[in-house]
């Protein structure tokens, strides 16, 4: 299989039929021919998932891991089994809004000036 990566090199990967699928073998190989085209596509990226992982997890902790509890509350404290909708439609928005007043536009600026 041939491939370009983003940086415009191309990528070729050797495909063995020699192993049939089913075999221990071959689950191997598989692993084995992923492994190495995930460490080739790490090497010419050379990405930093730090900025990308912490707010994820940090929203999905916060807002994801305590949305049925705070519904559950809600919906106890108003008497309405509807009332517990609101806080998800109330976040969406505000994250939203958070968003786009505080992620900078890239359309134009080279990400990569700084490397």
């Amino acid at each position: 299989m041939c491939g370009v990566l983003p940086n415009g090199t191309s990528t070729t990967t050797k495909v063995s039929s020699a192993r049939s699928p089913g075999g221990a073998g071959w689950i191997a190989n598989v692993k084995q021919e992923k492994a190495r085209f995930e460490k080739e596509v790490k090497e010419v990226l050379a990405l930093r998932y730090t900025s990308v992982s912490l707010p994820y997890h940090i929203g999905n902790g916060w807002f994801g891991g305590f949305l049925p509890a705070i519904s559950f509350s809600i919906v106890a404290a108003q008497g309405n089994t509807y009332s517990g909708v609101w806080y998800p439609i109330i976040i969406a928005p505000v994250t939203f809004v958070i968003g786009i007043l505080f992620i900078p536009e890239t359309k134009d600026v080279d990400i990569y000036e700084h490397d």
